[in-house]
């Protein structure tokens, strides 16, 4: 194992607790009139031949509808953020989703006038850029390379942690963003050669309390290979023995949202989302299959209603139902080291019931066990869809209850407050 692949793991042990790449930005990034803004660009004067050092400095790179904003001092990255990015020849517009921990500049929308240069464009603020909206910039483009190597790539571990790179412009720089908090907890950068197969990193500056073993200017020697959408370093092991390989490819935000979705987990965005389109007070014409006393049995539609609020937000909340059995109460919460959103019920009859909520990708789904007073389980999975300017629920049920199974129960809600 090379020291650079320790110190990755030991970024990643320690990002347990770091934190929707993630660069969750426009799909639809206006074409050709985006390519004109690709590179790294900077405010200050670097002359034709001066190669900048990356040491200290105010940079923006864009490349593959994202954009990164970076503070440089003295080969320490001090502050960032990132996102997406789109222009169309005259606006441009830069969401913000994750960042280091000292910016407040994240989930917001700037958008600024923009005029492009041979080699540089201006940036003036316009209503709606919020603190931004008197600002006027000159940027100046400080790289010009063009790779097959080029481009924005991700890997997405285990833990849930999305680490991407952009290597643009002899420019690259790596971010590790725990996707449950959108906090940037791991950065290297600085500049890169390539001829086709030998690919070398050279490291100009690391985020601030990182990597205290990892020296500025140290180097990291690779093979590199370009196909498919994925890019592949094969690095020499130190002792000699065998090779490391890691694997990269091109994720939008899109790709990298369907991701976590397909592996059942949400992020603290979504469960932020669902706080917001669950507040309040439902009303519904239900039939037993979630019912307590006659749990997946037929029967005709009862009223049901149910009331959420959050207390101590956005980290909870707590809910009350009322219905033929009497009042039940649940606990909605997130999850940070399973990736879910938990709901907890108790229900009059001593039924407890379990689920863990994900987005999909038109609605959420939920799966829920129930647990009867004498140890009975049922398991059901649920499709949730609002509609309506979010003011309708419609719930479809399937599931195993004892021997019996369900298939699509639909219940209808209405938020009456």
């Amino acid at each position: 194992m090379t020291n650079r692949t320790k110190l990755l793991l030991s970024v990643l042990l320690t990002a347990n607790s770091y934190t929707d790449v993630f660069a969750d930005h426009h799909e639809e990034h206006s074409g050709g009139s985006m390519l004109q803004l690709e590179g790294v660009w900077s405010k200050q004067q670097y002359s034709k031949n001066q190669k900048p050092n990356f040491g200290s400095g105010f940079y923006k790179v864009i490349a593959g509808g994202i954009h990164r904003v970076l503070w440089l001092s003295d080969g320490v990255l001090t502050g960032m953020h990132g996102g997406g990015v789109t222009y169309d020849g005259e606006i441009m517009i830069e969401t913000p989703v994750y960042s280091t921990t000292n910016n407040n500049l994240r989930d917001q929308k700037f958008m600024f006038k923009v005029s492009t240069g041979e080699n540089s464009f201006h940036q003036v603020g316009i209503p709606g850029s919020g603190s931004f909206e008197n600002l006027k910039e000159e940027w100046k483009k400080i790289g010009d390379n063009r790779s097959a190597i080029e481009g924005v790539w991700t890997r997405i571990f285990d833990n849930g942690n999305m680490m991407q790179k952009i290597i643009v412009d002899n420019f690259w720089q790596w971010v590790v963003v725990d996707p449950r908090t959108n906090n940037v907890i791991g950065s290297l950068g600085g500049t890169y050669t390539f001829d086709g197969e030998d690919y070398v990193e050279t490291t100009h500056f690391k985020l601030n309390g990182n990597f205290a073993d990892w020296q500025v200017g140290r180097q990291w020697k690779a093979k590199a290979s370009v196909e498919n959408d994925q890019v592949t370093f094969k690095v020499q092991n130190g002792n000699g023995e065998g090779e490391t390989t890691e694997t990269w490819s091109k994720m939008d935000a899109q790709a990298v949202r369907e991701h976590y979705v397909t592996s059942g987990v949400a992020t603290l965005k979504d469960y932020k989302k669902w706080i917001r389109v669950n507040s309040g007070t439902w009303e519904g014409e239900v039939v037993s299959t979630i019912g307590e006393n006659n749990l997946g049995q037929s029967s005709k539609p009862y009223t049901v209603r149910f009331t959420g609020d959050v207390v101590v937000s956005p980290n909870i909340m707590l809910g009350q139902g009322i219905g033929p059995s009497g009042p039940s109460h649940s606990t909605t919460f997130y999850d940070p080291a399973a990736m879910k959103i938990v709901q907890v019920n108790l229900g009059a009859n001593g039924t407890v019931t379990e689920s863990s909520i994900i987005p999909g990708e038109n609605a959420w789904l939920r799966a829920s066990t129930y647990t009867k007073a004498n140890g009975q389980k049922s398991d059901l999975h649920s499709t949730l869809k609002y509609t309506n300017n979010g003011n309708t629920l419609t719930i479809q049920i399937s599931g195993n209850i004892g021997g019996s199974v369900v298939e699509n129960q639909k219940n209808v809600w209405k938020r009456i407050k």
